[in-house]
């Protein structure tokens, strides 16, 4: 049984390459594809997983996979580079079984697992999960002309279940920082509001956004460990502005 655990980590990358392929290929079925991705990830993770981990976490481990799935869906209709879609097909396949795969070993071979490999997966992961949705509804909302204070809502809603996802995975209790939600909330507001009327691309929009969710992820983990290192943190905040700064600087302005 074990042997097809493992195997089960190789077929979710072959799932996720064939069909994004498909994707690629007839790109007005993606939707289609999406959803039979999406249900055979589940099932694949509900095997590897289960009698593991009870109901609830194995939820919260898949919406990791969900977003990644979907964010590198919704990033596919607005690239246009055609080289560019086929490293995101082969870097999605790749992480979805390096997910599968440190999950895996969580469960099965705890000897060889690496402390904290989840959450520097997770911590990892979700940037790019943060940067490619973003992109995608900031492209959404000039493309579909669909309305700033929506978009906004929306956003600010994948950034408090990403930090859900980042509290849960390092085992801080939610109801003791729900605080934090309030401040992520009313920040990623403001800021994607904000963002929303500047006449920029809508890459470098989502960018500042990242650099944003970020730092502020950086720092609540350094408080909630009480890991405060003054270096680091002046280096994170100083390098997070400057790459913003540079961003602004150097984009192109309609």
């Amino acid at each position: 049984m074990l042997f097809f655990k493992k195997l089960s980590v190789f077929i979710s990358s072959l799932i996720v390459l064939i069909a994004f392929y498909f994707i690629l290929q007839t790109p007005e079925n993606i939707w289609y594809f999406g959803l039979a991705i999406i249900l055979a990830l589940f099932i694949l993770f509900r095997f590897l997983t289960i009698k593991k981990i009870i109901l609830l976490d194995f939820f919260r481990f898949f919406i990791l996979v969900f977003f990644l799935i979907l964010s590198c869906l919704l990033f596919l209709l607005i690239v246009e580079n055609f080289y560019l879609k086929y490293f995101i097909l082969i870097l999605t396949a790749l992480l979805v079984g390096a997910f599968f795969e440190i999950v895996f070993v969580y469960l099965y071979r705890s000897h060889k697992y690496q402390p904290f490999s989840l959450n520097r997966y997770y911590e990892y992961i979700s940037i790019l999960i943060f940067f490619f949705l973003f992109s995608s509804f900031f492209a959404f909302q000039i493309f579909l002309n669909i309305s700033f204070l929506l978009i906004s809502l929306v956003l600010v809603l994948l950034a408090l279940i990403l930090l859900y996802l980042n509290l849960w995975l390092n085992k801080f209790e939610i109801k003791k920082n729900i605080a934090y939600f309030y401040i992520l909330g009313l920040l990623i507001l403001e800021l994607s509001l904000g963002l929303t009327w500047l006449p920029i691309s809508y890459y470098i929009k989502a960018f500042c956004c990242t650099i944003f969710y970020f730092l502020f992820i950086k720092f609540i983990n350094y408080q909630l460990r009480e890991n405060w290192n003054k270096k680091k943190v002046l280096f994170y905040i100083l390098g997070g502005v400057g790459i913003i700064l540079i961003s602004f600087v150097t984009a192109r302005w309609l």
